[in-house]
């Protein structure tokens, strides 16, 4: 699983947060999860109306590619602890932007 690191965004949003684990090897794992652990899953109806449940897929970064996610889903934010941080990070990694 690797060494965690932090909560991006310091915060929980709705119950979920991302989980940014380091792989070693300068590489980082962003995991989508609960306050309880778990993984965050949504739901969404496809083209013929049928009903999916899928979770957020974990994001494989290098060490560049995490501090320009963290840059881009932290821009316009004082400071590190701020839920609209998660709620962007989750976006970029597949939860629908609705956020229901």
């Amino acid at each position: 699983m690797g060494k965690f690191v932090k909560f991006l965004g310091r915060c929980a949003l709705n119950g979920k947060q991302i989980a940014v684990y380091e792989n070693g090897g300068g590489s980082f794992r962003l995991s989508a999860e609960t306050v309880g652990g778990k993984p965050v899953f949504y739901s969404y109806r496809d083209e013929r109306g049928r009903s999916h449940t899928v979770a957020v897929r974990d994001m494989e970064l290098s060490a560049d590619e995490f501090d320009s996610f963290e840059d881009r889903v932290s821009a316009g934010v004082v400071g590190r602890s701020d839920a609209r941080i998660v709620q962007r990070g989750l976006i970029e990694m597949g939860y629908p932007e609705s956020m229901e």
